[in-house]
């Protein structure tokens, strides 16, 4: 799945065409789905009933996503423990470090 997203995002983007950084990229975006896999299924395991589940899952990325470096700076926040272990944050990080 990532592939279909990443193909035609990649190419009508402009970013480098080589295969290497390209196979980086599409690495990175496989790494980033399953990271977020496993936390839905963390989250579907710590609880019996999937309503509750799935109204858990909405909160937890959307904090990921927000205190993850993005839109709000965590300098000497109290949230600078999601930056740390945001897999958002790591895997965007990485994809820039690949194309510059």
């Amino acid at each position: 799945m990532p592939l279909l997203i990443l193909l035609p995002c990649y190419f009508l983007t402009g970013l480098t065409l080589t295969a290497g950084k390209f196979f980086s990229a599409f690495l990175c975006c496989v790494l980033m789905t399953w990271g977020s896999f496993g936390l839905g299924c963390f989250l579907g395991s710590c609880v019996s009933d999937p309503q509750i589940a799935l109204a858990f899952t909405g909160p937890v990325c959307l904090l990921f996503l927000i205190f993850g470096g993005f839109f709000q700076s965590n300098d000497g926040s109290v949230f600078t423990l999601l930056n740390e272990v945001s897999w958002i944050n790591k895997g965007y990080s990485f994809l820039m470090i690949n194309e510059f």
